[in-house]
């Protein structure tokens, strides 16, 4: 679900005032494993570049597949149906798990992607290229974790699509005021996602935050009106509303004033990192 269409406003404050009343209610359940979407490997792994791979495999229903990794990314999977006719083939799904100290997301999309899949004379590996970016079309499956509870099945994708919804909102956002960050799509500049939170997150979370890591705009603003600063209660965190007030449109200062930006950075920064690189995954991954 994209935000930056029409009504992106209205549909991010539901998904916000929505994602309070959402509890895991759920007691302490096995650890996921994976079990619907099983899979073993049928073959070797073939290197498309540097850093990423393509390995045949066979899905528990029996179907043959081929897995797309990454080293540097390894919170995410792509899947692809096996080479046709002049190595046509798609990606069709993709595997996302963002974890915490505290837990994890795990989320299961369906996506498509066109492109033509070439294996090279030692066998070992592989050329891939995509004639197209890599369109997510919804999130099908998926399951939460936090602490000793989990959620499953339709409660999980409830949770995880508002969760989208207001990270979808954030890194619009973060694109339109980007600052001094810039995104290197080629894989061997690709900032980590370690780059990515230590700029960001002092910028959205000044509050806590190492005070010599915090933007100017914050500093100059404490020290100009002290004694005079409004601030919001959340998640056990006095938020500086003045501050929310200067950075983000008004349909977003709930979002940070409540603390939810804080549980989702720190629940989900994995998520949020791949939707901000996502449009360049296919140049990350060396597909282009």
């Amino acid at each position: 679900m994209n935000l930056r269409k029409s009504g992106e406003g209205v549909l991010f404050l539901a998904a916000l005032a929505l994602a309070s009343c959402v509890s895991i209610t759920e007691g302490a359940g096995r650890i996921l494993d994976g079990s619907a979407f099983a899979e073993k490997k049928a073959g070797a792994a073939a290197s498309v570049s540097q850093y990423t791979s393509v390995t045949p495999i066979i899905k528990k229903n029996g179907e043959k597949a081929l897995v797309i990794q990454n080293k540097r990314l390894p919170a995410i999977k792509l899947y692809g149906g096996m080479p046709g006719d002049g190595g046509r083939f798609s990606i069709t799904g993709a595997r996302l798990l963002s974890a915490s100290y505290g837990g994890w997301n795990e989320v299961f999309y369906d996506v498509y992607a066109e492109g033509v899949y070439t294996p090279l004379e030692d066998a070992k590996s592989a050329s891939i290229k995509l004639g197209t970016y890599i369109e997510t079309v919804n999130i099908r499956a998926g399951a939460v974790r936090r602490g000793a509870t989990r959620l499953e099945g339709e409660r999980a994708l409830v949770e995880l699509r508002r969760r989208e919804e207001r990270i979808d909102a954030l890194v619009a956002w973060m694109k339109k005021e980007g600052g001094e960050f810039t995104l290197k799509a080629e894989e061997g500049n690709l900032r980590t996602r370690e780059k990515f939170d230590a700029y960001w997150k002092p910028v959205l979370l000044p509050e806590i935050s190492p005070a010599k890591n915090r933007p100017d705009m914050y500093k100059n603003l404490i020290n100009e009106n002290k004694g005079g600063i409004k601030y919001e209660w959340g998640e056990d965190v006095f938020w500086n509303a003045d501050y929310t007030s200067l950075i983000f449109p008004e349909y977003m200062r709930r979002f940070r004033d409540s603390g939810a930006l804080w549980r989702d950075w720190d629940e989900a920064l994995d998520w949020i990192y791949l939707k901000y690189i996502w449009d360049e995954l296919p140049e990350i991954l060396g597909m282009r």
